[in-house]
């Protein structure tokens, strides 16, 4: 993949055929290694493939999908670790973590484990910046918030700044505010105050402070000062 990722990169999560593809390319580049492939991974990978490829969704229920997300985040998990000493491989675990997450959704799965996919996201909204591609990545995290189980969101610890469904929030707002659009920007902070408001007020601090050191746009200002005017005690 290109470091600058084109909006091709989320067109391309919703096609069963490319994530079965970058599958098979991790596959391959992880048996290159001087370890090889362990046996666990090679068996989920090859049970993901099999499951996306002969997949018929009318025998597959929401309870099914989700277990099967299950399954891939054990495998995200694996991989995850291999991907803080290989930059194409950080490449294929972002796509991988995002397409699969993204599947999820699209056959009304839920997820259960949280903290891969927010890796994920975090690593590829560092390296997008044009506003076509950051609308299009503000919509995969938007179906990851809505897919996330209720009892993740419950259970969340808002006092513990690593817990994966605040900092998804937390990413999820600040993807909305560079993606200089109104209309998501107020979706997005909507979320945040609703779920974590006691922080509120020191994110809009936060943003009023990157809005003139980032030349943000007047109307992106005005949309964030008003919130900063609002929640600041």
């Amino acid at each position: 993949m290109p470091e600058s990722i084109p909006v091709s990169y989320f067109q391309n999560l919703s096609d069963d055929t490319r994530l079965v593809e970058v599958l098979e390319t991790l596959k391959s580049a992880l048996k290159a290694r001087p370890h090889g492939l362990d046996e666990q991974s090679d068996a989920l990978i090859d049970h993901l493939s099999s499951i996306i490829t002969n997949q018929t969704l009318d025998n597959l229920n929401a309870e099914t999908i989700t277990e099967i997300g299950e399954l891939g985040s054990h495998l995200l998990e694996k991989l995850y670790f291999e991907s803080l000493t290989n930059v194409d491989h950080r490449r294929m675990y972002d796509f991988l973590a995002l397409a699969f997450a993204y599947w999820i959704v699209r056959n009304e799965g839920s997820i259960n484990q949280l903290e891969f996919f927010v890796v994920a996201l975090a690593h590829t909204a560092n390296i997008v910046h044009d506003k076509t591609s950051l609308e299009s990545l503000y919509e995969v995290a938007t179906f990851i918030v809505y897919a996330t189980n209720d009892e993740l969101k419950s259970e969340s610890e808002g006092s513990d700044l690593d817990d994966p469904w605040k900092v998804l929030i937390m990413n999820y707002s600040i993807i909305a505010t560079r993606t200089h659009t109104p209309e998501l920007m107020e979706s997005a902070y909507k979320i945040l105050i609703q779920y974590f408001p006691e922080d509120a007020p020191g994110f809009f601090r936060k943003a009023m402070s990157e809005m003139d050191r980032l030349n943000y746009p007047q109307y992106v200002c005005n949309v964030v000062k008003r919130y900063y005017a609002r929640y600041q005690k």
